[in-house]
């Protein structure tokens, strides 16, 4: 139980610390600098919102669905 505790602590200040850098004013002048000056946000963005796309929950409830009309 301990190494779980241990785990779950340090995830939430992974998080805590990245939601602290990104949140503030610098995470403007990173983005820039990864995407190439501009030249590579669109594909950054769209790589972003295809992998927030994915929700396993969506799978079954379309499953469902397309069994309910099939059906």
């Amino acid at each position: 139980m301990g190494k779980r505790l241990v785990f779950f602590i340090l995830a939430a200040l992974v998080i805590a610390g990245g939601a602290i850098y990104f949140g503030s004013t610098g995470s403007a002048s990173f983005i820039w600098q990864i995407s190439g000056g501009g030249t590579l946000l669109l594909p950054i963005v769209a790589a972003a919102a295809l992998v927030d796309s994915i929700n396993p929950c969506a799978f079954s409830i379309l499953l469902l669905t397309i069994a309910f009309l099939f059906s």
